[in-house]
């Protein structure tokens, strides 16, 4: 990715808020999407929206689209990711991730744990999420409210692990996305791995991709073929 600079490799801090926004700083310095889309000529842009609002609607775009110059554009950035699942449109996975994302009576995969949490807000529904612990692979459970905030009752919350010596590649999804997973309450966190609360992850989330819901505010696009 030779637009990313390099991220802040001290060790998090011990201050919760300064956690979040360090971690928010370095993913976007590791996967500069909202750069790369705000950089994108009108008709690619114009392919992004109508992916991501397939995808808001519960649908999964066909992997025909693939077909067209702006879309191959889109993947070439790593914005979308083409495969015989579907068209991918982070947060979003065409393919099995091992998280899933209940709202509305569908269910869609996500591409991370930071990704998962923050797609309630998005698609404006409550989810549920599940998944397995990254450690145990006991299934792990937790639900998000429609404006993007925890319920308070969330029993034994999972949390979330990023592995740091991941770093973002050709293709996020294969590389930075692989090593965010959801952690069980009791389990210990690799030595590598940073970790973060269920409500810390969902901050760094709705955060990360609160510019997709500037643009689809702003946008009146016909979801994508399915």
């Amino acid at each position: 990715m030779t637009d990313t600079p390099t991220p802040t490799d001290a060790l998090p801090p011990r201050d919760p808020k300064t956690q979040v926004l360090q971690a928010l700083d370095t993913l976007r310095c590791l996967f500069p999407l909202e750069q790369r889309i705000h950089n994108a000529t009108p008709a690619q842009r114009h392919a992004y929206v109508s992916i991501l609002a397939t995808w808001i609607e519960g649908g999964i775009p066909a992997a025909s689209l693939g077909d067209s110059a702006s879309v191959q554009q889109l993947a070439r950035l790593d914005a979308v990711e083409i495969g015989a699942e579907g068209i991918g449109c982070y947060p979003f996975s065409a393919a099995d991730r091992t998280i899933q994302v209940a709202f509305d009576g569908v269910s869609v995969h996500a591409m991370c744990a930071i990704d998962a949490l923050a797609i309630a807000r998005l698609v404006a529904a409550e989810t549920r999420v599940t998944s397995v612990c990254a450690v145990c692979g006991a299934p792990l459970a937790c639900e998000v409210a429609a404006n993007g905030a925890l319920p308070h009752d969330q029993g034994q919350a999972p949390r979330v692990i990023w592995q740091t010596e991941a770093r973002g590649g050709d293709h996020c999804s294969q590389t930075l996305c692989r090593y965010i997973r959801f952690i069980c309450s009791g389990c210990k966190a690799p030595d590598s791995a940073r970790l973060y609360t269920l409500a810390q992850a969902t901050v760094i989330g709705n955060a990360f991709f609160s510019f997709q819901r500037a643009l689809l505010a702003g946008a009146r696009i016909a979801p994508a073929s399915t």
